[in-house]
């Protein structure tokens, strides 16, 4: 528009052309005219320095959405890695346990230094008798139930085992051996911790494995304390262990979680309370029944509703 009125005035003077009104105006044109560039140059730097501004804070944005992204699956990494950190502890503990009973069985090589350390383990098995446990027949579960029994002879804690069905044929048909394996180890460890911490006299762990009631499923009875109510409702969502400080890490229900989905399989806990037929207090069931379903069976039932829960949970009233 300034260039169309100084176009504009200039042809008026051309078409009136008089030298003393075009001397005396012509400075007045010059000086407009010099202003009129000086202000498109400095709005042409505005508008490029606008657009450069514009330009950066898009490239801002998508950086920031990609360390987002990173970030995430960073985080993502982390939880899996700590999912298998903490199943290869178990593995490594059984190991660990097996390699001591071969020392104690005089299966390993008399080089290594460890006489001592023989007869002190030695001194401490002699002092408590542990019956012997039913056999699966595979040799990685049966090692890790036979390391749960030590872990629960350390701590005064009455374990026994109850198989039905045919363990093979559930390990090739409904869940891997390996999956079956940290299933044992995790419910199993967190029935030790819950016993740790329980005032309760009977301190007794009883595990059953294959065809119940007609479908393969395995039972994890305890006598222990009851879950804490925000636990129960995060299962699956987050780790949430109460007893770090006693080697809870909260790993054990995340990789429980995603072996139910795998295996389409259900998870259902019943909370007997202090006093029931089994003197349990509570027990842990999967059932690899392909309806992925998370179930508690408790007598707190209105205490656990009221905390924000999973739509896929089910809270019922537990029937004796």
């Amino acid at each position: 528009m300034n260039i169309s009125i100084i176009v504009l005035f200039f042809a008026i003077i051309i078409s009136n052309y008089n030298i003393e009104i075009t001397d005396k105006v012509g400075i007045g044109f010059i000086i407009c005219s010099i202003m009129m560039f000086v202000t498109i140059q400095k709005s042409l730097q505005l508008y490029y320095k606008q657009k450069l501004l514009i330009q950066d804070l898009n490239e801002t944005k998508e950086e920031l959405e990609q360390k987002k992204q990173e970030i995430k699956e960073l985080e993502k990494e982390n939880l899996n890695f700590s999912k298998i950190s903490h199943s290869i502890a178990h593995k490594q503990k059984s190991l660990e346990y097996k390699l001591n009973e071969l020392m104690l069985k005089n299966e390993i090589t008399s080089d290594m230094d460890l006489k001592d350390r023989l007869k002190s383990i030695t001194k401490e098995l002699q002092q408590e008798t542990i019956v012997e446990l039913v056999k699966t027949n595979i040799p990685e579960i049966d090692d890790i139930l036979s390391y749960m029994q030590s872990e629960c002879s350390k701590n005064k804690i009455d374990f026994q085992i109850q198989l039905s069905g045919n363990i093979h044929y559930m390990i090739n048909n409904f869940i891997d051996k390996e999956k079956l394996e940290i299933l044992l180890a995790d419910h199993i460890k967190n029935a030790i911790i819950a016993i740790r911490h329980s005032d309760n006299s009977n301190k007794s762990i009883l595990v059953r494995l294959g065809m119940i009631e007609g479908i393969y499923s395995l039972y994890v009875y305890d006598s222990g304390i009851e879950f804490e109510v925000d636990t129960l409702a995060n299962l699956g969502k987050k780790p949430s262990t109460t007893h770090a400080d006693d080697g809870g890490t909260g790993m054990g229900f995340m990789n429980t979680f995603d072996t139910l989905k795998e295996y389409q399989a259900s998870l259902i806990i019943k909370e007997y309370g202090k006093q029931t037929k089994e003197d349990y207090t509570k027990a842990i069931i999967v059932k690899f029944d392909h309806k992925n379903e998370y179930k508690i069976c408790t007598y707190r039932v209105e205490e656990i509703n009221k905390k924000e829960t999973s739509k896929n949970l089910i809270v019922e009233k537990l029937s004796f």
